[in-house]
């Protein structure tokens, strides 16, 4: 949080402070603050704002370009189960939909995922870990 009382993440409030300054200019009001002697990692958080949510960290896993199936580590996963919070290729997504003590595992395709609306996902992530 910035002394003017916009928030920021990180990684832009690094972009904004020029090496060797001591202070930061709100891109919002223009207002300068002071950078600490710690840098700017150390501004105060705005933790409401800092909270990932489960939902957040799931929509970036499915919507990710091209990461690893979370079970075998080799293949491009193809579905998602929201009880393991695991991304599964076709192989291990047959195996766990196989397992007795898996089955009933909320899961769903990433393609699927991928051809909703946010809103809609995360309406439905919502409601399959209400149901865990």
């Amino acid at each position: 949080i910035l002394s003017c009382l916009h928030s920021y993440c990180l990684q832009c409030i690094t972009k904004l402070h020029v090496e060797g300054t001591t202070s930061i200019t709100c891109p919002t009001c223009n207002q300068s603050t002071t950078i600490p002697d710690e840098g700017v990692s150390s501004l105060p958080r705005n933790v409401r704002l800092s909270e990932d949510t489960k939902q957040d960290k799931i929509l970036r896993k499915v919507t990710s370009t091209s990461p690893p199936c979370d079970s075998c580590d080799e293949n491009s996963p193809i579905a998602y189960c929201t009880e393991c919070d695991n991304l599964l290729c076709n192989k291990c997504w047959e195996y766990h939909q196989g397992l007795k003590l898996l089955r009933s595992h909320s899961s769903f395709t990433l393609k699927k995922a991928q051809n909703m609306s946010r809103d809609k996902l995360i309406k439905m992530l919502s409601s399959s870990s209400s149901s865990s």
